[in-house]
């Protein structure tokens, strides 16, 4: 063979040449799909699985804004309580002092009154 020939190549040839390109595209496009679909199967898992965490996260963010709304509220009856039992609680001193002024006036009306 020279040069400048070129090759003939019989219809057989061509033909296993063509059918075998065509099986290495076709095996080479069925590896690229398989490793596709075990992507997307992890993606889809992972996708579950961040959904069940963001549901359970807003869960519980509900849950903590009940619990928070609850202790909110009884902070509230609380420090009312606290206002109504400090009122008393002057009231009772102020009545006790006026019961001891009382008291010391009937039993030593002499000490009160001025020399």
């Amino acid at each position: 063979m020279r040069v400048g020939d070129t090759v003939k190549l019989s219809k057989k040839i061509w033909l296993f040449l063509a059918v075998g390109i065509f099986a290495i595209l076709s095996v080479s496009l069925g590896m690229v799909q398989s490793q596709q679909a075990k992507e997307q199967s992890q993606l889809k898992q992972e996708l579950s699985l961040a959904q069940l965490q963001l549901k359970k996260s807003k869960d519980v963010s509900k849950q903590l804004s009940s619990q928070r709304e609850e202790l909110e509220n009884r902070l509230t009856q609380a420090e009312s309580q606290l206002t109504t039992t400090k009122s008393g609680l002057f009231q009772l001193i102020e009545n006790k002092l006026q019961f001891r002024l009382r008291l010391k006036k009937l039993l030593f009306p002499f000490l009160l009154e001025p020399c």
